[in-house]
């Protein structure tokens, strides 16, 4: 229940409360100068987990709170933070997406980007090296739909193409392997209209 209220208080309002998102007193100009988004920004996206929620406003900026144990409101601190923090040097983004330890966004020229936890090779970055910050996801380029489940997600360009990556337990990448992670993204099909998480696993609608 508490996700869920999270959820309506963040779609309800056009804006965050000025200066909410900071904790040492300074107000958002004085803390991100030229970067301050304007008053009138609304949420047009956000998603949330037990522990932190992510959301993207009007103006493309990206903003998490919450637990931030592996970095993953990606501000490249530890720190928690009780009020929304910016995502470091992200704009034009359409939407994020959250996952048990990790975070993703979408920009609206189709790139990806995402930071936190990367044991399995979540961040689709090639690599297992947590990120603090946001990095692109690899070989990935005209993306329209993003959803990430438990150490995995999975993404869907304009084309129809779905592509998934990390965690693979049980062969929720859809690669046919079992405990095999993959580190950057796999296409898994083609001419997809959806892709959605249910428990972990991921459905992708034809």
């Amino acid at each position: 229940m508490e996700e869920v209220r999270v959820i309506l208080v963040a779609c309800t309002a056009c804006s965050f409360v000025p200066g909410a998102f900071r904790s040492d007193g300074r107000s958002p100009d004085e803390a991100l100068g030229d970067d301050a988004p304007p008053a009138s920004a609304c949420i047009r996206d956000v998603d949330a987990l037990r522990f932190f929620t992510c959301a993207a406003r009007t103006d493309g900026t990206a903003w998490c709170w919450g637990d931030n144990t592996y970095r993953q409101l990606g501000d490249d601190t530890t720190t928690n933070r009780s009020t929304p923090v910016r995502v470091a040097a992200l704009t034009n983004i359409v939407q994020v997406a959250t996952a048990s330890r990790m975070a993703y966004a979408l920009d609206a020229g189709g790139t990806m980007w995402a930071w936190g936890l990367n044991d399995v090779g979540q961040l689709g970055d090639g690599t297992t090296t947590d990120h603090g910050a946001p990095a692109p996801v690899n070989g990935l380029t005209g993306v329209v739909e993003i959803d990430a489940g438990r150490g995995h997600v999975c993404a869907r360009t304009g084309v129809g193409d779905v592509y998934c990556w990390g965690y693979n337990s049980d062969q929720q990448v859809g690669d046919g392997m079992v405990g095999t992670s993959r580190l950057t993204p796999y296409l898994v099909l083609g001419g997809a209209a959806q892709v959605a998480d249910r428990v972990g696993q991921e459905v992708l609608f034809p």
